[in-house]
């Protein structure tokens, strides 16, 4: 079977229900999805259809030029790197002579976690590393596979098959952390609900035949568990090595079989409309056919899994008529980053939102089209529950935007009915860690008695040692104090991230207690400095030693 190829038949067959639509309207204009004052002809051909999932090819004219290179071509190739960049974005770097096209959706596998690319771009050749907008589809995991380059990520050569997902990562302003955070729950969410609907479509755990990966619990994989404590699959491995289950590939093949024939795909055709279980889900449109057949087997994969997910959500309808699918796209409305998610009054009217790529010119590279998120199933599924708040901007009756960093969004179901509410990083760590001391975000009351006196000891046997160390190795002071830096910086370092584990009130007052025991250590110094004035076994104290220790005390 070939995912590459469509029958030619199937389609002349097919175009005999050919409807003319016209996309690239007012609304896309207001975008800067199309070139001002042009309308842009496509036509419907199809549908064809294997079991719930129905495809209307989209027919037009096709742009000239280089076709660009999809993502999974450019990487397994060498003629692109994407990098996994600390403390910052992935990035990528286009090193051929040819335009580099990254499609929204794409999933890409390495690094510490999975990612998802969040919006589609053109990199130029030559580009130096370009930063990716991305979210985590892989919760469950910090650290590089076995055998893995943890600095650079591959391409799997699939597209995130969760129109929720989809629908999370373009639901508010990239810019708005609160709103991020969200958004990335979404995604998570998401991913869960494809994953829990395969398990049961397939009848076995969406998990590879190899490879599966899990983290201890604690740290940011146990507050990815907490955040997830009701998710529906037990599932931990990251998503694009899920989607290789053997399970799902023959099912996968099964609805390929029934597209794939001899032939190659007409050279009209530049996009898809997909259809399940008779309602039309999502369009995919490309400036090129040489683009749409790049990128053909990996929409094919996906559309066949989001089809085999919701083969148990209901009985099979009759598909769309064309002129439905002429409705889906003509009605689209653009999403407006910057805006709020799915409700807004900017898609109210519309069936459909869409996002495109453009080139530096304007020019229109791709389109995604996604059906709209419906408010009256929000409270069905806690995707569903994500994109409602992403919708109102409001959780709780609390504005996004108030929320803080230690602050987190906890979803549970209730009767079927699910509910958000907002947790506080310290009762997130003792509901993550209920058995660990201090998890409950109060210092022990008892720890901080028995820390008191031993704070005080230790300040004496500083005293001991120091005056142990002036006797006898002042020479070597300065040597040991350049050998004990690089120590000294990696014990402040451990202590900052354990401080930044702790709660507020915690890191705060255990601070406190070590600023003052350092500044008693160094005053307990000077002390002692001060009584050796005149005093070294008989010898005069060296001239440098003595005027510090001349220094008046504060």
């Amino acid at each position: 079977m070939r995912f590459d190829t469509l029958a030619s038949p199937v389609l002349i067959a097919a175009a005999a229900l050919t409807v003319c639509v016209f996309t690239g309207s007012g609304a896309a204009k207001a975008q800067g999805l199309a070139v001002a004052g042009s309308v842009t002809p496509y036509r419907l051909a199809g549908p064809v259809v294997r079991d719930n999932l129905g495809i209307y090819f989209v027919r037009g004219a096709s742009a000239g030029g280089p076709v660009p290179m999809t993502l999974g071509q450019a990487v397994s190739t060498g003629a692109a790197k994407v990098y996994d960049v600390p403390n910052g974005p992935p990035a990528v770097e286009n090193l051929s002579n040819r335009d580099l096209f990254i499609q929204s959706g794409d999933l890409l596998t390495g690094g510490l976690q999975d990612q998802v690319i969040a919006s589609g771009l053109i990199v130029p050749p030559g580009s130096g590393r370009v930063p990716l907008e991305v979210f985590c589809v892989d919760p469950f995991r910090s650290t590089a596979r076995p055998g893995q380059d943890s600095s650079t990520f591959t391409a799997s050569g699939a597209l995130l098959p969760s129109r929720m997902a989809r629908l999370s990562m373009l639901g508010g302003p990239a810019e708005s952390k609160p709103v991020r955070y969200v958004r990335q729950l979404g995604v998570w969410w998401g991913i869960d609900g494809l994953r829990a609907a395969l398990s049961d479509a397939l009848g076995q755990a969406l998990e590879p035949a190899a490879g599966i990966e899990r983290d201890g619990e604690g740290g940011t994989n146990g507050r990815a568990r907490t955040l997830l404590e009701a998710r529906r699959s037990p599932s931990t491995t990251g998503l694009p090595l899920a989607l290789r289950n053997e399970a799902l590939t023959r099912a996968q093949e099964e609805h390929g079989d029934a597209f794939a024939q001899s032939g190659d795909l007409p050279g009209d055709i530049v996009g898809a409309v997909f259809a399940i279980n008779g309602r039309i889900e999502a369009a995919e449109i490309y400036e090129s056919n040489g683009l749409f057949r790049a990128a053909w087997p990996k929409l094919l994969r996906a559309y066949a899994t989001a089809a085999i997910a919701a083969v148990q959500q209901g009985d099979q309808h009759a598909f769309p008529s064309i002129e439905a699918a002429q409705t889906f796209l003509a009605g689209a409305q653009p999403i407006v980053l910057g805006a709020p998610g799915q409700g807004g009054s900017d898609v109210a009217a519309g069936v459909a939102v869409y996002s495109g790529t453009l080139r530096p010119d304007g020019t229109l590279v791709h389109r995604a089209y996604l059906r709209r998120f419906d408010p009256a199933e929000a409270a069905n599924s806690p995707e569903g529950t994500v994109l409602s708040i992403l919708a109102s901007g409001e959780v709780s009756g609390r504005p996004l935007e108030n929320l803080s960093s230690y602050e987190n969004i906890i979803l549970r179901s209730d009767a079927g009915t699910w509910q958000a509410s907002i947790v506080p990083a310290l009762e997130l760590t003792r509901i993550a860690m209920p058995d660990r001391p201090g998890s409950s975000g109060v210092f022990p009351g008892a720890l901080m008695a028995g820390f008191l006196p031993a704070l005080f000891l230790l300040i004496k046997l500083a005293q001991v040692i120091c005056a142990a160390i002036i006797k006898r190795v002042v020479p070597c002071v300065r040597d040991a104090v350049i050998i004990a830096v690089p120590y000294i910086s990696q014990v402040i370092l451990t202590g900052v991230r354990w401080l930044r584990s702790q709660g507020r009130v915690a890191a705060v007052v255990i601070a406190f207690i070590l600023l003052s025991a350092m500044l008693a250590v160094v005053q307990a110094c000077k002390r002692l400095s001060a009584s050796l004035r005149h005093r070294w076994d008989g010898q005069v104290v060296p001239a440098a030693m003595h005027a510090w220790a001349q220094r008046p005390l504060r």
